[in-house]
């Protein structure tokens, strides 16, 4: 019973606002450096790419086999087909 009655008061406790420190001033930013601001850097990230990555960029080529003859990527159906009827087991 006392374990629970602990565990409530240090949830509590950690609940709380923690302490400012002294040097703490309001309206300071938090950054790294104190004395200078740091120097502008032109542009934005410089990406690199290695040479599996740039391949990887490229369309992939055509089967040098392919002919492109194809009519159209529609099957006919077959006669039989058209004229078949479900059997009991799809029909339920």
């Amino acid at each position: 019973m006392s374990a629970v009655v602990a565990k409530g008061q240090r949830i509590d406790h950690l609940s709380q606002p923690k302490k400012l420190p002294d040097a703490y001033q309001e309206d300071r930013r938090s950054v790294y450096w104190l004395d200078k601001l740091p120097t502008e850097t032109e542009g934005t990230t410089k990406f690199v790419v290695n040479k599996h990555q740039e391949n990887l960029c490229k369309p992939k080529s055509i089967h040098n086999e392919w002919t492109g003859d194809r009519p159209t990527p529609k099957w006919e159906v077959s006669k039989a087909a058209q004229q078949a009827e479900a059997s009991e087991r799809v029909s339920d």
